[in-house]
């Protein structure tokens, strides 16, 4: 899979650090609130790199590049299931096994009860008028928010092993943080720039 270096912020670079960072202000964190926003964020930013990373990998390569209308109104989760038979490999991901399984319970969380919160929805779920505690009681979890973070590696790498390493590991999994790269590949700004991987690429030397 051709990468697309330098053309686009890399976005998966920067919600995956707002997301580790969260996660490490739920871990200090005494205050209940504080623990709950520092997991909600967690949880957010996690799937939103989740979904900018399957995002640009149907950009970057010549194979799914013309299906990008129509890629682009699938769920996240079709998208991921999809990009590996896209690039021609034999299978895909066990939905029935992890990573998938903590895959789907992510966006779940995310879509259904973050992001668009409906009172309803939750006074189903729990079989009796909602209550502000129930979801108080979810983002307590300080668990579930680096089963978040787990998750992010897991599917990345997942989908390596799947399309036969078409797919990149990026940098930021395994800590780097090239945040100003990742954006001044943008800007024009000279010296080192991003990849779609989160690779430091360095430029030539000018006379």
């Amino acid at each position: 899979m051709k990468s697309n270096p330098g053309h686009r912020p890399l976005l998966e670079v920067t919600h995956y650090a707002i997301a580790v960072d969260a996660l490490a202000a739920a871990k200090e964190a005494e205050e209940p609130f504080a623990v709950a926003q520092a997991t909600c964020t967690t949880h957010v930013f996690a799937a939103m790199t989740l979904e900018a990373f399957i995002n640009a990998q149907y950009s970057d390569s010549h194979e799914t590049m013309k299906l990008l209308d129509v890629t682009e109104r699938l769920p996240l989760k079709i998208k991921w299931l999809m990009l590996p038979l896209l690039l021609g490999c034999d299978s895909t991901f066990d939905q029935g096994q992890q990573p998938f399984v903590g895959f789907t319970e992510l966006v779940r969380l995310r879509n259904n009860r973050l992001v668009h919160f409906k009172p309803h929805r939750e006074a189903r779920l729990h079989g009796r008028p909602y209550e502000s505690s129930d979801l108080l009681t979810v983002l307590a979890d300080v668990q579930a928010a680096a089963d978040s973070i787990d998750a992010v590696s897991a599917m990345i790498t997942e989908l390596h092993r799947l399309t036969g390493g078409r797919t990149g590991i990026p940098d930021f999994l395994s800590g780097a943080r090239p945040l100003k790269l990742a954006w001044g590949a943008t800007t024009g700004s000279s010296g080192s720039r991003g990849t779609a991987s989160g690779r430091k690429v360095e430029e030539p030397e000018r006379a």
